[in-house]
């Protein structure tokens, strides 16, 4: 499949008289046709990545992260459209998903971490030993997952950043985090118990 970058730009574009070269990207996307995948990324990329900075009123944390998920799921998802209006309104519906997502999964671990930040913020007489919980359990985690979280959310490091450094795909960079927060979590419990009693 070797369709030339200026009929798929008009696609992306919205031209209608192109409509059959849509249904053809688009089933060879479904398809996971390398070629199409390359035509659809040099015709969509830009557009879509603009779309996402758009949604996040101007935000530019997360944009690259947002755009992997969104491109995860396309490729997950994708399926034959000869509507460009369509197709592009099915795009978009991905993307804010993807976003919502982002800033959900956030948000949580945001609370998370405010919850021992504004413990430390109190008088030291009523934080008794857990006044350094939260460095307790990153100091007792195994070197790598400490790393990990801290270039993530300390340093703000981007999914796709983090999986270059460490030299495995995004996906297995992703279950890594997961991994390292869910031992986060257990640590920040023990903690907490022995601290208890």
């Amino acid at each position: 499949m070797d369709l030339a970058v200026p009929e798929i730009d008009a696609i992306a574009n919205g031209d209608s008289e192109q409509a059959p070269l849509l249904l053809t990207l688009t089933a060879g996307l479904a398809r996971g046709d390398d070629a199409a995948w390359r035509e659809f990324f040099d015709a969509y990329e830009g557009r879509l990545m603009a779309y996402i900075r758009t949604c996040q009123a101007g935000n530019p944390e997360g944009v690259d992260d947002v755009y992997q998920e969104t491109m995860l799921r396309v490729m997950r998802h994708a399926r034959p459209f000869s509507d460009e209006a369509a197709f592009w309104s099915w795009l978009t519906v991905i993307a804010r998903s993807a976003i919502t997502d982002h800033w959900r999964k956030r948000s949580a671990w945001r609370r998370f971490l405010d919850r021992f930040v504004s413990d430390r913020s109190r008088a030291p007489a009523e934080r008794g030993r857990s006044d350094d919980g939260f460095e307790r359990a990153l100091a007792g985690m195994d070197d790598g997952m400490r790393k990990l979280l801290e270039r993530k959310y300390d340093e703000k490091w981007s999914v796709r950043r983090l999986a270059d450094a460490e030299n495995v795909s995004e996906k297995v960079l992703e279950h890594r985090l997961a991994k390292a927060r869910l031992e986060l979590g257990r640590a920040m419990r023990r903690i907490g118990e022995e601290d208890a009693s």
